[in-house]
């Protein structure tokens, strides 16, 4: 009994957690972009979810921030071998000679496509192989939203490095996606340059259907589970797998979380050499 009456009452909190957006944001809850500021910061708001703020193995929280993860066994082989990671790599499972839809394994992460909102076009994954991606659904009127800082952030440090920021709108969680007019006034708002994409079911029981993207990332060992709120992130290799998971109570200057972006960034340059 003491269960049910909980969960509602920790959905309705979240629901109202969740009802400000872009146009309905006080002054002070946005602030100015400042990439450098963006750059150098490392707090993180010390919210974590014991359900899905899940880590993998190769997430190694124990790097300083900025700090490269070049040296796993793994990595220190290609060195001592002198071979070039490009061709050699075991765990790549891409080849540069071959075109993006030739390198298309129909049951893993390249396989999928969505409409960019950024471009109009339908966007095959396997377009950003060889580089780290972080998948993340957003929405224009969450109280969350402002999470859009951060990630326009992330995107900025690592312009000239293997990252790519995936944000994909979602209805599923009050709606709170946003009409095409508000998604408009979110990125000017947060001057948001990563790749965008339309409104997608993220969860197995949404009315628009579950996109194949999220029901391949929310089946993954490790990291299944159904997505519980906006702005949960996906932390996918330069060679198409899973690595890491965050709900939306990690922020994106989370220090554990931006060790684990870093290493998957090195780890796509080594790949790359």
């Amino acid at each position: 009994m003491l269960t049910q009456r909980i969960t509602p009452i920790l959905y309705f909190t979240m629901l109202c957690l969740c009802c400000v957006g872009c146009s309905e944001a006080a002054d002070g809850d946005v602030l100015e972009f400042d990439p450098i500021l963006e750059s150098d910061h490392g707090g993180g708001n010390g919210m974590h979810s014991a359900d899905f703020r899940r880590e993998g193995p190769v997430q190694d929280s124990s790097l300083a921030q900025g700090e490269q993860d070049l040296d796993s066994p793994a990595d220190m082989a290609f060195e001592q071998a002198d071979v070039d990671p490009i061709v050699n790599a075991p765990d790549a499972g891409l080849d540069v000679a071959k075109t993006c839809r030739e390198n298309v394994d129909e049951g893993g992460v390249y396989g999928f496509s969505a409409l960019s909102l950024t471009s109009g076009m339908d966007v095959a994954m396997c377009e950003y192989a060889g580089d780290a991606l972080l998948i993340v659904n957003t929405a224009a009127n969450c109280g969350f939203t402002p999470q859009y800082t951060g990630l326009e952030g992330l995107h900025r440090r690592y312009i000239n490095r293997p990252l790519t920021i995936l944000g994909f709108l979602s209805d599923d969680f009050g709606d709170q996606g946003g009409s095409l007019a508000e998604v408009e006034e979110c990125n000017e708002r947060y001057m948001i340059t990563f790749e965008q994409f339309y409104h997608v079911g993220v969860t197995s029981t949404s009315r628009d259907g579950q996109h194949p993207l999220f029901e391949w990332l929310t089946n993954q060992p490790e990291y299944g589970g159904e997505i519980p709120w906006n702005f949960s992130k996906f932390l996918v290799s330069h060679d198409g797998r899973l690595l890491g998971r965050w709900d939306n109570l990690t922020t994106p200057d989370d220090p554990t979380f931006q060790a684990a972006v870093e290493s998957a960034v090195g780890r796509a340059e080594l790949w790359q050499r």
